[in-house]
């Protein structure tokens, strides 16, 4: 079998992919009638809106935002300024250049950048919010028809849900949901109307727990169950649905901003810190390529995977991993190339670049 070699250059950049930061962003506006003042103005608009495209391009693939260019540049025009916390123009970047007979002023500022605020209005971009790396959910209960109805309603929602069996499987999803259902039944309640049979009524109950799996911690809990109600002149069983369904509803409808609020919070604690790393692969087939990255993927500390390129048997990938060198090194030695586990080594005594052999 031919060898395989995979160069690997690791870049550190200490911005975080989600949590707030500052950009520098360049502006510019035409100067007209000699008007300075206005010229200035529109320059830093313009700074405000390549401040937030910037600060988007750090968590959406370059893919996705050749796609949705007109829908990226609506969004900042309308919302610059409320993504923004805080700005200042660097002192001396202030320039004005003339190109035939047109006088154009330049400047640049700091801006800070609510990159939550973004990462929360992408939702309503689906294009947008399914390139953007998000936390995996993980449902549980011991009542399978109520852990799947809780399953639909969190990906009506946009949540990405994976199947696990457990809370220990912290490789598979970020975020375990805890659900304890009960139900409270009442025979029959007489009917107000004339000519119709007594009712049957049930009481549905959902207590739920967000759990963050990497630390065990409570992202959302509520205070008391979520109770529903329902009723039928059918049968008990339909009027036990009816409650369920209702308690659902007003489960989702009532808190699901509340508690998806509380974990992207919590998910941009947990991207704070990530680090890039530039990948380059060589002497591998598409199809071992495509399938190391999936095992890639699939480690507990990746983030995202910005950009990959494939070409002749040789690759290009960046990706974030919340990790330092010993753990990519001890992760490397984990993938997969077909079915066998690559030889990791030091490549040119450098800490940052691993040479992965196939054995």
């Amino acid at each position: 079998m031919k060898s395989l070699f995979i160069y690997i250059f690791i870049i550190f950049i200490s911005v975080p992919l989600f949590a707030d930061s500052t950009v520098i962003a360049e502006g510019m506006a035409q100067i007209k009638n000699n008007n300075l003042v206005k010229a200035r103005d529109e320059a830093i608009i313009d700074a405000k809106n390549n401040a937030v495209e910037i600060a988007v391009g750090s968590f959406v693939s370059r893919d996705a935002i050749a796609s949705n260019q007109k829908v990226i540049a609506d969004l900042i025009l309308t919302k610059s300024n409320g993504f923004i916390s805080d700005w200042n123009v660097i002192e001396g970047s202030e320039k004005v250049t003339e190109f035939e007979g047109i006088k154009v002023l330049k400047l640049k500022i700091n801006a800070h950048v609510r990159k939550a605020s973004i990462f929360s209005d992408l939702k309503n971009v689906k294009a947008l919010y399914d390139a953007v790396k998000k936390p995996r959910f993980g449902v549980l209960s011991k009542n399978e028809p109520v852990r799947t109805r809780i399953i639909d309603k969190l990906k009506n929602y946009g949540f990405n849900v994976v199947a696990v069996d457990s809370v220990s499987q912290k490789n598979k999803a970020e975020v375990f949901v805890l659900i304890d259902a009960d139900k409270e039944v009442k025979a029959k309640e007489k009917s107000n109307l004339p000519g119709l049979s007594d009712m049957f009524v049930s009481k549905s109950y959902l207590d739920v727990k967000f759990i963050y799996g990497n630390t065990g911690e409570y992202i959302f809990n509520l205070k008391k169950p979520v109770v529903g109600e329902g009723k039928s002149f059918l049968s008990m069983n339909e009027a036990e649905i009816k409650a369920f369904n209702d308690a659902c509803n007003i489960l989702f409808d009532k808190y699901a901003e509340r508690f998806n609020e509380s974990i992207i919070d919590r998910w941009i604690n947990e991207l704070n810190g990530g680090k890039r790393y530039f990948l380059y692969f060589e002497g591998l087939t598409y199809g071992d390529f495509q399938k190391a990255l999936d095992d890639i993927k699939d480690q507990r500390y990746f983030l995202d995977m910005l950009y990959e390129n494939y070409e002749s048997g040789k690759a290009y990938v960046e990706v974030y991993f919340k990790a330092d060198n010993k753990y990519m090194a001890d992760m490397l030695k984990n993938i997969k190339i077909g079915r066998k586990s690559p030889q990791v080594s030091k490549y040119n005594n450098s800490d940052k670049k691993f040479l992965l052999k196939s054995p």
